[in-house]
Parts: structure tokens; C-alpha cells; sequence
């Protein structure tokens, strides 16, 4: 029987995430340009990484769902979705209660409710 140690398979869901975000560049590039503009791809691919991990831990972890975050990450930088700024972000992202389609979409309606234009917080209900 095949064993894999946590090590391993750490080392092999990192090396998973760096080429899902690597493939992730260039069209993050292209739906960006002045958001990318100056960052370097390492640079980029570095917060990319930082921001897929981050997605996991949220519950986020289908393609569809690591690359709207992934969009999200690179229009409101690197601090999203962390606290202060956005609380509201980390706030949905926290709610044990919602699947991944339910996080993306009470996101998705806070940015159109105003998030990230000095609003202070998703809606309750």
C-alpha cells in the first residue's frame, strides 16, 4: 500500500496550485491590463497562490470558483479578502452556512451593492 505523509501531500497540492494559477496569467492579464501593469509574473504568481490558498481554506475549490476568486483577488489587490478592507468579503467567506455557489454569489452582490466603494457590509438575510 502507497502512503502518502502530510509533507507530501502538501508539497503536491502546492505544486497543483502554482499551475493552476500559472495557467490562470494570461487571461487574468488580458481582463486586467492596469491592475497587472508593473507587477512582475512571479510577483503576480506569488499573490496568485497566496489568494488560491486562501479560496481553499474558504471553501472555494472547483476551477470555476478558484478563478471568479482569482479575478476578484487581482481587481481588489492583494489584501482581499482580509480584514479591514474587506471585511465584508471575509465575512461571506466565513459563513459556514454557504456552499461555494452561495459565497460567490452573496460576493458577488455585495460588489454590485457597492463593496469596495466605502460600503461596510454585506446585507443580512
Amino acid at each position: 500500500m502507497l502512503t502518502i505523509r502530510d509533507e507530501q501531500a502538501a508539497r503536491i497540492e502546492a505544486a497543483a496550485l502554482e499551475r493552476f494559477a500559472r495557467a490562470l496569467l494570461p487571461g487574468l492579464r488580458r481582463a486586467w491590463p492596469s491592475r497587472c501593469a508593473g507587477v512582475s509574473d512571479a510577483e503576480l504568481l506569488d499573490d496568485l497562490v497566496d489568494g488560491l490558498r486562501t479560496a481553499r481554506g474558504a471553501g472555494l475549490t472547483g476551477r470555476d470558483a478558484m478563478t471568479t476568486f482569482a479575478h476578484l483577488r487581482v481587481r481588489f489587490g492583494y489584501r482581499f479578502p482580509h480584514p479591514p478592507a474587506f471585511a465584508w468579503a471575509h465575512a461571506v467567506l466565513a459563513d459556514p452556512r454557504l456552499d461555494a455557489d452561495a459565497k460567490l454569489a452573496r460576493l458577488a452582490d455585495c460588489i454590485r451593492r457597492g463593496a469596495g466603494a466605502g460600503w461596510s457590509g454585506p446585507a443580512e438575510g
